[in-house]
């Protein structure tokens, strides 16, 4: 089996990206009450976001150190998208991509908006984890609005 690599840190930095998500919403759509929900461990996706007590959205979330601005396509593997949009369809709710970059801040895109048309074998090799090395999607920065 394969290890799970997601620490307990890595979920209070999702709760905050969420919370920011959240307060996003509040601020651009102030006539729905909006929350936001952690998704357990397992499930494909970080997170949920609800509109008057309705799922929305689910939302995956990618923390990046440093700041994107260095590149000009920003990458998540290509089963996370899938997974994501299956699930999303499944439950006639949108999905949402959400980079947080330490020193650059939060941008979203739709799911449905990510082009896949760029896909390359790539990811993290630090680990020596073969099943890090796997198909990426790389999505134009520009692509995505800021939070």
């Amino acid at each position: 089996m394969r290890p799970r690599y997601c620490t307990e840190r890595d979920r209070q930095n999702e709760q905050v990206v969420l919370d920011t998500l959240v307060n996003f919403l509040t601020a651009t759509a102030k006539q729905h009450l909006w929350r936001v929900q952690s998704a357990p461990k397992n499930a494909p996706c970080d997170g949920t976001v609800f509109r008057d007590d309705k799922l929305t959205a689910i939302v995956e979330i990618k923390n990046r150190k440093g700041c994107g601005d260095r590149f000009d396509t920003w990458h998540i593997a290509k089963h996370k998208i899938d997974a994501c949009r299956a699930m999303a369809k499944s439950l006639g709710v949108r999905f949402l991509l959400v980079m947080n970059w330490e020193e650059g801040g939060v941008y979203f895109i739709a799911g449905n908006d990510i082009p896949m048309n760029d896909i390359r074998e790539g990811g993290r090799t630090d680990r020596n984890d073969p099943f890090d090395v796997e198909l990426m999607v790389h999505i134009p920065r520009n692509l995505f609005k800021k939070l």
